[in-house]
């Protein structure tokens, strides 16, 4: 082959060697570009499939905190509530009681007090032949039945009722079986009475206006420990 030849074939080849190398640098940078769009936008996936796995764990750890709260909330409402519900109940016991005693023992002090009217600004001897009417009998019968009325409220009193009270109503009962001893004149034994019978009344109303009066739920009334 000549030279002539061989600047022929070179010139026949060289533009297509640049056409391939132009082609070649088109496709390598294609193919950069692409990895390049496909790393930017793979990495932001990535990247928001991450956060997206964080909110979640986040999301599922303030509802699990949430039903514990919840759960916790409903359980001291429940507590609350039923700690409230007892004190109630106990409420409306003492005032059952405390009505009770007290009308107890204010009939006791009017049929005492009618039977010392009854007698009153008569003899002896009279007040003695008076001993046996009708109507003293009634009112006799009618103290008698507050006295046992109260005789059986003792078991209620002791649970229910305050230290105070019961305290009164011993004071009561011992000044009953001191008034009973020995020989007394009637109307004598009928003032001692009635002086012990509202002396009483008058301490348990006292006491049954604090009692009653407290609130039906305290602080320390129930403890509550959230677990």
């Amino acid at each position: 082959m000549t030279p002539e030849d061989v600047r022929m074939v070179i010139s026949e080849i060289l533009p297509q060697l640049k056409t391939m190398q132009v082609t070649t640098y088109l496709i390598a940078g294609g193919i950069g570009l692409l990895g390049a769009t496909i790393g930017a936008f793979g990495g932001a996936y990535l990247k928001k499939r991450g956060e997206n796995r964080a909110n979640d764990a986040h999301f599922s750890a303030l509802s699990q905190q949430l039903r514990e709260t919840t759960k916790d909330t409903e359980w001291i409402k429940t507590s609350l509530s039923g700690s409230h519900w007892v004190s109630q109940q106990n409420w409306v016991s003492k005032e059952k009681y405390y009505t009770t005693l007290v009308t107890h023992l204010a009939n006791w002090s009017t049929a005492i007090v009618t039977q010392m009217n009854y007698f009153e600004g008569t003899n002896p001897h009279d007040a003695f032949e008076m001993q046996n009417d009708d109507y003293v009998t009634v009112q006799r019968d009618k103290a008698k039945a507050a006295s046992e009325a109260i005789s059986e409220l003792k078991g209620p009193i002791l649970v229910f009722l305050t230290e105070e009270t019961n305290t009164s109503l011993d004071r009561l009962s011992k000044s009953l079986s001191e008034a009973g001893e020995g020989y007394i004149a009637n109307d004598d034994l009928l003032e001692m009475i009635n002086t012990a019978l509202t002396t009483t009344l008058k301490s348990i109303l006292n006491e049954a206006k604090v009692d009653l009066n407290k609130p039906l739920l305290t602080i320390d009334s129930t403890t509550i420990i959230v677990r």
